[in-house]
């Protein structure tokens, strides 16, 4: 089983907070698929146009890139700080 590095991680963490328009990074998963990198990210970023959020995650994308080399794919889903979980029910 192939492990990711934690400073992979914390690298990718880190070029995603720095991005402009980035309120914080609720989640990062990395994975290796042979000798290159695919991964995940939820941000947050603050209520805005649809235009503005694309904006936002493609200057996350090209830090990325710069500090990961070696990443192929990167998807990154944006939730807006008025987003609250709603609640989970279940049946019984």
């Amino acid at each position: 089983m192939d492990g990711i590095e934690p400073e992979l991680v914390d690298r990718a963490e880190a070029a995603v907070t720095a991005s402009a328009g980035i309120l914080a990074v609720q989640k990062v998963q990395l994975r290796w698929v042979g000798h290159r990198l695919q991964g995940t990210a939820v941000v947050q970023v603050a209520d805005t146009t649809p235009s503005n959020v694309e904006n936002v995650l493609h200057e996350a994308e090209h830090r990325l890139l710069m500090v990961l080399p070696n990443l192929d794919d990167m998807t990154i889903r944006a939730v807006s700080t008025d987003i609250v979980p709603a609640p989970h029910w279940h049946q019984q």
